[in-house]
Order: structure tokens, then sequence, then C-alpha cells
């Protein structure tokens, strides 16, 4: 096996043209702004975009063959409220992102601060002799991921071409969400943290 929101103007005068009275694009506290240009490359570029914190998700769906096939993904987000679509991205040459082609529906499935070892395992970074515990229910005919956060149930929208990943979309049918105060798994800088009190993020 393998394992949206509408946006708002910050200001509501033309930037060009208008003025505003009191406003400054100069409001500079020292020692704040230490901005680094590095070159652009592979490394430098995964580094930068590691600083922008994400949940963590597991995809599951059934392959043509009706073999559960799992993957971790943080480069997930909702798309559209009107229909509901939500999006993640799977490389081209992995053996999820061939078999997404064959899927007709899947579950995204938000993991919780405690399923680290399940981010870990899906991800194809589990390096124990003993597997960690999970179990897949049936839901609306597609596998679910016990234990989660939250899921979505998808029906596959539309597949895009991403450079070297699929953009995958799918209209959401059915959500789930759990009943008590779970806190989501985060994943900063390349590294796992959680939520603390007051909403900071923290590491693990």
């Amino acid at each position: 096996m393998s394992w949206g929101g509408q946006a708002t103007d910050l200001l509501d005068w033309p930037i060009f043209g208008g003025s505003a009275p009191h406003a400054s694009w100069h409001n500079h506290r020292p020692g704040v702004d230490a901005m680094v240009t590095a070159p652009l490359d592979t490394r430098s570029f995964r580094k930068t975009v590691g600083h922008f914190v994400t949940g963590v998700t597991v995809v599951v769906f059934e392959d043509g063959e009706g073999v559960t096939r799992a993957m971790t993904a943080n480069s997930f987000t909702s798309l559209s409220l009107e229909p509901p679509l939500v999006l993640f991205c799977v490389g081209k040459e992995s053996r999820t992102g061939q078999a997404i082609h064959e899927a007709t529906r899947f579950s995204i499935n938000i993991l919780a601060e405690h399923q680290r070892d399940l981010s870990q395992f899906f991800a194809g970074a589990w390096r124990s002799a003993e597997l960690p515990a999970f179990n897949f229910v049936d839901w609306a005919g597609r596998p679910r991921l016990e234990g989660c956060a939250a899921a979505l149930a998808c029906d596959l929208y539309a597949i895009h071409e991403g450079g070297d990943h699929w953009i995958v979309v799918g209209r959401v049918i059915g959500v789930e969400t759990c009943q008590s105060e779970t806190r989501p798994l985060v994943f900063f800088r390349g590294g796992y943290g959680m939520l603390a009190p007051g909403g900071a993020v923290a590491g693990v």
C-alpha cells in the first residue's frame, strides 16, 4: 500500500491616483525587516515556502483495482464555496500521483496534533518496524481515516497540470468534524508543531 474565502481589500482608497492623508508605506520598525536575498534554486525555494504554516492532511482513495491508497499532503486548500471545491497537489512521478487518475472519489482527512506518526507513515518517512495504529472506515463509498480532527468527502472534479505535480480538484459532498476540542497538527519550516494556547505555533 502506498499510503476560500472572500478576499478583502486592506485599503478602501486607490493606491495610485488617490490620497490618504495619514497613510504611509514606510511605517517601519527598526530591526523587524531583516530579509536576506538568496539565490533561487530548489533548496531556497522549498525553504522559503516552508515559512508558510499549514495543517497536515491524509488523502485516501481507492485505485482502479480497489486498493486503498493514502498519502500525506500539506498542499491542500479550499478553492470555491459555490460549488464547494477543494484541491491538493501530488507529485506526478509518485505512485499516488499516477494512481489518482483512476480514482473517482476520495476523502481528505485533517490530522489532529496527536497523529504525527500517521503523517510520517503516509509520507513514506516511517522508520520503525512496528506500524502505527490506524483504521479506514467506509464513508459514502470512499475510505476515511478514523480519529482525525475533520474530514471532507469529495468526488473527483478535475485534474490540472502544475509543473511536476498534478493539481487535483475535488467537489465536496460531505464533511465531518470531531466533537471534542481537537487541535490540528501543524507543519512549519520542515517540522511539526501544534497550536499553543492563544494561537501561537509551538514546535514538537
